[in-house]
């Protein structure tokens, strides 16, 4: 489901699937879209455009990621054993449909303290005026 940047601030709460929650705040210069997301490493997002849509897309370590890593079973054995698990992450992805009055060009994100925030700048629409000769 897209949600609308500036038009319906309540856009995407109604969408049960949907594994991370956002805040869209408007600047004057830009808009500010901040995702929760605590528990991932910075080089597990992705921030593209494609036409007029912002994708925001996450990538969680899976629970064998040690395995992949070359972590042995002793290893694991000696950072201890989970009796309990109720933290959780998982792979998500959110799209924004951008406005018009936004520019694609100086686009930028940063992540801190599992926030994921990116801002999109904003351009005056230009104003074309066009003078018409009287016959």
């Amino acid at each position: 489901m897209d949600d609308v940047l500036g038009d319906n601030p309540l856009a995407g709460w109604d969408n049960p699937s949907t594994t991370v929650r956002a805040n869209v705040r408007e600047f004057e210069d830009s808009f500010e879209i901040e995702v929760a997301a605590p528990g991932f490493a910075k080089d597990a997002f992705s921030v593209n455009i494609a036409d007029n849509t912002l994708i925001i897309k996450g990538h969680a370590a899976s629970p064998d990621a040690d395995a992949r890593a070359g972590k042995t079973a002793g290893e694991k054995a000696s950072e201890g054993r989970y009796t309990r698990r109720e933290f959780h992450t998982a792979d998500f992805e959110r799209s924004f449909s951008l406005p018009k009055n936004t520019t694609r060009d100086g686009v930028s994100a940063r992540y801190d303290n599992g926030i994921l925030t990116v801002t999109v700048p904003k351009h005056e629409p230009e104003k074309v005026v066009r003078k018409v000769e009287i016959a």
